[in-house]
């Protein structure tokens, strides 16, 4: 999610109907379009560092994405006017009565009670309950090491999903999980283990706000050593995330002014930019060793502006 891909071929139907977008299905290959990947330029007004979010889970991550960009602990003095503590950022949602969405009958029958499955069954349009999206949070232990495998069913499909994380044996883990629209039931088993489920909450969250921060016209560099040139407008100052591989090599112009490039979302590239209009110019300044790496980056550009 980190690299902000638009789109994504898949041999299996996704069951995130909120993210992502069916486009055409062909010969058992899926192709969807993210609904919250941002233009091929795009600025971003805050941040948080890496540690932060390596330390949250799946939907903390997802939510963080979606307006803010991750940042080097080693760029926090540089970018500190962005950086912002990643819990200001999910801390937008309300606790919701589970019987809101879910017949809970099974689930409080089992609870602290040591079990091989549990099945959570949703009420019919459930998600048309809530005002943004839902996940469930709950407290499982088990005797031993295994994998916890969430199973779900679909409304509009018949094949399930499967899903799991790793719970280490006389640990209790806190597991948060995001609900995609249109679940049916959630069946929780552990590989041949018992395990106890406990605390079980429901939350509603607000929906993400989409960054709209910048428009551009940019396409690949006929030069040798050139990865991108073209315009852009930003209406707010940032740190604007280019999406190209983060190499020591790579040297971003704008306005003709070289800028110091900075390592974001694990290895993409980034700049600080003002509000107004302004030009880019992204090349190599030593292109020996990096003939793929180049090549590889003309296709993506290619790829993502066509």
């Amino acid at each position: 999610s980190q690299l902000n891909l638009r789109y994504i071929l898949t041999i299996a139907p996704l069951f995130d109907d909120e993210h992502y977008e069916l486009l055409k299905e062909m010969d058992g290959v899926y192709i969807y379009r993210n609904k919250y990947a941002d233009s091929f330029l795009n600025v971003y007004d805050r941040a948080v560092d890496i540690t932060q979010f390596l330390n949250s889970n799946y939907f903390e991550r997802n939510r963080v994405l979606a307006n803010t960009i991750v940042i080097s602990d080693e760029d926090l003095d540089e970018l500190k006017d962005y950086s912002v503590d990643m819990g200001s950022i999910i801390d937008n949602y309300e606790q919701r009565d589970i019987s809101d969405i879910m017949d809970c009958d099974t689930v409080e029958s089992e609870s602290g009670q040591e079990i091989q499955s549990v099945t959570l069954k949703f009420k019919e349009d459930w998600d048309k309950t809530l005002e943004g999206d839902a996940y469930v949070e709950f407290e499982v232990m088990s005797d031993a090491s295994g994998v916890l495998t969430f199973t779900l069913g679909h409304k509009d499909r018949d094949d399930k999903q499967t899903q799991g994380i790793n719970v280490t044996g006389g640990l209790k883990k806190s597991v948060r999980y995001l609900i995609p629209d249109n679940t049916t039931d959630i069946t929780l088993s552990m590989s041949g283990n018992g395990f106890v489920m406990d605390q079980l909450h429901l939350y509603d969250t607000l929906t993400p706000v989409i960054t709209d921060n910048c428009s551009s016209h940019i396409y690949p560099c006929e030069s040798k050593s050139g990865i991108l040139e073209g315009d852009f407008t930003v209406k707010k100052d940032g740190i604007m995330l280019i999406p190209i591989p983060y190499d020591k090599s790579v040297k971003i112009e704008v306005d003709d002014t070289e800028q110091k490039v900075y390592k974001v979302n694990s290895g993409l590239a980034a700049v600080k930019v003002k509000k107004g209009d302004h030009n880019i110019y992204a090349y190599y300044d030593n292109i020996d060793g990096r003939k793929g790496l180049i090549m590889t980056v003309v296709a993506a550009i290619i790829l993502c502006i066509y």
